[in-house]
């Protein structure tokens, strides 16, 4: 084609788009999958619907934490003031009924059933005094205006009182130094018991309060004609009668290889409401060392009693509690070994544990230096 129809050709074209006033763009194409994401951040908000780095779906905009798409609940802000929680610590009353028949005269180690068992009992009163309140009755007593008869009373319980090792002390030796100790071989266990019911009941110790701690070398003696039961069955009656009436708990201690094993202390420990795990459900003091022990940890036992805590003006769960003992800081410590921690899934109760136990438990530190902290965290 010659040079001049090429011209002409040319100029035509040019007639015809200047006619229309049409502009023509030539892009580059969407990139395959979709059009979410700026183009030339592909490593940021990758292909596809998922658009740029922390975009939301289809492209969407970024998902915002606590946003309406966010299901989790928004935690309202704490505006608690500063305060100290009311709280309250029950201190356990303890009866210790004490067994004087003459069994207890049997030599044992290098003295007598009878002294290894009260140095015990005084060894522990003077530790757990200042946490636990004491009582403390014998049996059988030279009374003789009992349902049981002569040989078969036992004396009217002390009322239990804090720091009260003087008294108890004084009351062990108090027959020996009237000269009116009874001489009776028998044991009335259940006469001892039903006058520890009528004592709690008068000072009005509650169920989650209340223990008889009794200490004996014999099973029950001394039928009282109580529905024809046995002194055994009898002792068990009032024992569960303290237990499920007056809320009171019995806690068996055994002296000497005569109640190693023993049936009757068995039934007996688990009417009281508080026995043993496994075969021996009482405290078994075949020896001297063993009476020592045991009876110690009987008290042990209740004393950590004062390890809980109720607390009565319960904390915000956006608050954080703080426990200190008269100015030191009580760690809290979930697993439980060694400082305090709320019990379960509430905020109502503590539980203390290890060295500060034990402080709770003697009386170490009284309720007046005990703080519970409680402000927004």
């Amino acid at each position: 084609m010659t040079g001049r129809r090429w011209r002409w050709l040319a100029a035509a074209a040019g007639l015809l788009l200047g006619g229309c006033q049409q502009t023509v763009l030539l892009e580059n194409p969407p990139p395959e999958g979709g059009t979410g994401g700026d183009i030339g951040q592909a490593d940021a908000g990758g292909a596809g619907d998922r658009g740029n780095a922390g975009g939301g779906t289809d492209g969407g905009p970024p998902a915002v934490p606590g946003d309406a798409r966010d299901d989790r609940p928004a935690v309202a802000p704490c505006t608690a003031p500063r305060r100290f929680l009311e709280f309250r610590i029950t201190h356990p009353s303890v009866v210790i009924a004490f067994d004087r028949s003459s069994s207890m005269s049997t030599p044992f180690g290098d003295s007598t059933r009878l002294r290894v068992a009260q140095q015990a009992v005084r060894d522990a009163v003077r530790t757990y005094q200042g946490g636990v309140l004491f009582g403390y009755q014998e049996f059988p007593t030279g009374d003789t205006m009992c349902m049981g008869g002569a040989g078969c009373c036992a004396s009217r319980p002390t009322l239990p009182v804090l720091s009260n090792y003087d008294q108890i002390d004084s009351k062990m030796n108090e027959c020996e130094m009237r000269g009116n100790c009874s001489t009776a071989a028998s044991t009335p266990t259940a006469e001892a018991l039903e006058r520890c019911r009528a004592a709690f009941t008068s000072t009005g110790n509650s169920a989650s309060d209340g223990y008889v701690l009794l200490v004996t070398d014999g099973e029950p003696s001394c039928p009282r004609g109580r529905n024809m039961m046995t002194p055994c069955e009898d002792a068990n009656f009032e024992a569960t009668t303290l237990n499920n009436i007056s809320g009171v708990k019995t806690v068996v201690v055994g002296v000497g290889e005569d109640v190693a094993h023993s049936e009757c202390l068995n039934d007996l420990a688990s009417a009281g409401g508080m026995p043993r795990p496994g075969m021996l459900r009482y405290y078994a003091g075949r020896d001297p060392f063993l009476v020592r022990q045991q009876v110690g940890d009987a008290v042990e036992m209740v004393a950590r009693r004062n390890c809980h805590i109720d607390v009565l003006s319960p904390p915000d769960p956006a608050e954080t509690v703080t426990m200190s003992f008269a100015g030191r800081k009580i760690e809290r410590d979930p697993t439980g070994k060694n400082g305090w921690n709320f019990d379960g899934n509430t905020t109502i109760s503590i539980s203390v544990f290890g060295d500060a136990c034990q402080q709770l438990a003697k009386g170490q530190v009284q309720n007046r230096d005990i703080k519970l902290l409680s402000e927004c965290r």
